[in-house]
């Protein structure tokens, strides 16, 4: 049994080729992978896959997409919450 630290509200983490955003069924906090500036995939094609109903280390997905393109993300502090965007090289 897994268990997962009550104070932790996100999970922000890395990789090499996808941007992706990660909701579950059960207490995990949701999660965000930002790696789409690692390598140019597909010269510029944009594929976006939903997550819905996919697994992840034997826990339903409950939503979430995956994005494959070149870009990066910002993080943006507006009144008292978070504002996560994904971004193109052109903005």
């Amino acid at each position: 049994n897994i268990i997962h630290p009550t104070n932790v509200d996100l999970l922000i983490s890395g990789h090499v080729h996808v941007f992706q955003t990660v909701n579950y069924d059960d207490d995990r906090p949701p999660q965000i992978i930002v790696g789409a500036s690692g390598a140019t995939l597909n010269a510029g094609l944009i594929h976006i896959h939903e997550l819905n109903g996919f697994s992840s280390g034997g826990v339903n997905i409950s939503s979430g997409i995956s994005i494959y393109t070149f870009g990066y993300m910002t993080l943006e502090k507006q009144n008292n919450q978070w504002i996560a965007q994904m971004r193109t090289p052109y903005g």
